[in-house]
């Protein structure tokens, strides 16, 4: 679907961030409340949309500070899952590395193996380097690529062999995965939005 965002300037886009984000945590919440109800299934696809939106916010916030987002890349992520997913992907990588990263220097700092400028330029190159277990990397990797067969399988009855798939079949550790991933972008897209330079626009 294409949309006429060549008519629209940034703070139509600062106010649709807001709305994407405040979507976002309502479908969080639906997610748990339907969780407490033992929904499990329709649980996970709420948590699938959650991190749909969460991307949909951060993408309209870059639209507002500037970014040369083409519109047809908007298009796309206003209209496709499986780009949503991947941008979902990286930014759990990301968040993994700096992660990582932070954890690092602030070892370094701790035992003093940071004295000068030099020594943390040294110490940022090795983070570069010697990044997290790729397993790590990996494991997320697998998880986003395979996350719209959660989204499906979370409302919909399929058959499976000489069975049949139920939303509410999927494993406790399934569930937990898609929770603990989808709260990291929780936390990533909340330091973004309610950043206090960015609630100085109301609506």
């Amino acid at each position: 679907m294409k949309y006429k965002w060549e008519k629209y300037n940034g703070d139509y886009f600062l106010k649709g961030s807001k709305i994407a984000y405040q979507n976002a945590l309502d479908h969080f919440e639906a997610a748990r409340l339907l969780k407490e109800s033992k929904l499990k299934g329709f649980s996970i696809n709420h948590l699938v949309l959650c991190s749909e939106e969460f991307v949909k916010a951060l993408v309209l916030i870059c639209k507002y500070l500037g970014s040369p987002i083409e519109n047809a890349s908007l298009d796309a992520i206003f209209s496709k899952h499986d780009i949503k997913h991947i941008a979902a992907k990286f930014l759990n990588n990301t968040n993994l590395y700096f992660d990582f990263l932070s954890k690092s220097l602030i070892q370094s700092l701790n035992s003093n193996e940071i004295r000068t400028y030099d020594d943390l330029k040294t110490k940022l190159m090795d983070g570069f380097i010697n990044k997290p277990d790729d397993k790590a990397f990996i494991q997320i990797s697998k998880f986003w690529d395979n996350i719209e067969s959660f989204r499906i399988k979370g409302v919909y009855v399929e058959p499976q062999g000489n069975n049949w798939w139920k939303p509410n079949e999927f494993k406790p550790e399934t569930y937990n995965q898609v929770y603990t991933y989808v709260s990291e972008l929780l936390k990533t897209m909340k330091s973004i939005i309610e950043n206090p330079e960015l609630n100085t626009f109301t609506f």
